[in-house]
């Protein structure tokens, strides 16, 4: 009987992507993936596809180690120790990720993608003091790096104070990324900050378009609503926040509660 006809290696990956994203079927996306020889153009990049397939089947020790072998094989390349912070961040172990970073900056001191993540995890941690000092760093070296950008301004907006940077700042993000939910709700928020509450409205409705999944979003959305006095939509927004079970939920279970008194 006549050898079936292997698959090309070229074709491997793009099987693979098609699987996963086309047929929702990780495990023979996987499959496609291991069949890709080490020598070929794609393994770096199969080897990236196939650590987040093994993570996101909980398959959490299979991934980690894969990714030690990948940091083995490809020294040069930042991409495995980045994907390893992550997976530690993921876990909620803050230290090993931050650990992971720490010396990944000093491998690559210049790369922005490795900052930015250092500063999430410095903010993961509670240290907004260093997650800000990366971020200045960050858009030091990259001014248009969007979610750096949006970090600072949300946060001085957050703190309240330099808000005029903070809407420059979040201005210049929404250059990169006009239509990012994410980044409109800074942009309301800071207006909010700065008592521009119409300003501030038009640009919350905007935001819970694009991105209606965010307990923090639905939140602001009825701090601005209620501020303006649409009881209604305050209420609205506070329910769906809570819906959403984010973290603040008994504060905005409270601001909830405080509107059903109001005449």
């Amino acid at each position: 009987m006549a050898q079936e006809n292997p698959i090309p290696s070229d074709a491997l990956f793009f099987l693979a992507v098609l699987e996963y994203e086309g047929r929702d079927n990780p495990d023979k996306a996987l499959a496609y993936l291991e069949s890709i020889p080490a020598s070929h153009q794609h393994y770096e990049r199969s080897l990236i596809f196939r650590i987040h397939l093994l993570h996101q089947k909980n398959e959490r020790e299979a991934a980690r180690e894969l990714c030690l072998s990948a940091m083995t094989l490809f020294p040069k390349q930042p991409e495995f120790r980045i994907i390893m912070a992550e997976m530690h961040e993921f876990e909620k172990e803050y230290q090993k990720a931050l650990d992971v970073l720490l010396q990944t900056t000093g491998m690559w001191p210049e790369n922005t993608t490795v900052l930015y993540r250092l500063g999430l995890i410095y903010d993961r941690m509670g240290h907004r003091d260093q997650a800000m000092i990366m971020m200045e760093k960050v858009i030091s070296k990259d001014p248009e790096h969007a979610d750096a950008l949006n970090y600072l301004g949300y946060t001085l907006a957050e703190q309240g104070r330099d808000l005029e940077r903070a809407q420059l700042l979040i201005e210049s993000a929404l250059q990169v990324k006009p239509d990012n939910g994410y980044f409109i709700d800074s942009l309301a928020w800071v207006y909010f900050k700065q008592g521009k509450n119409k300003k501030a409205w038009r640009e919350i409705k905007r935001a819970v378009q694009l991105v209606d999944s965010d307990p923090v979003i639905w939140e602001h959305y009825g701090d601005i609503a209620r501020a303006i006095g649409f009881i209604i939509e305050a209420r609205k927004g506070y329910a769906n926040s809570l819906e959403l079970e984010g973290d603040n939920a008994q504060q905005v279970r409270t601001k909830l509660n405080s509107l059903g008194r109001t005449r």
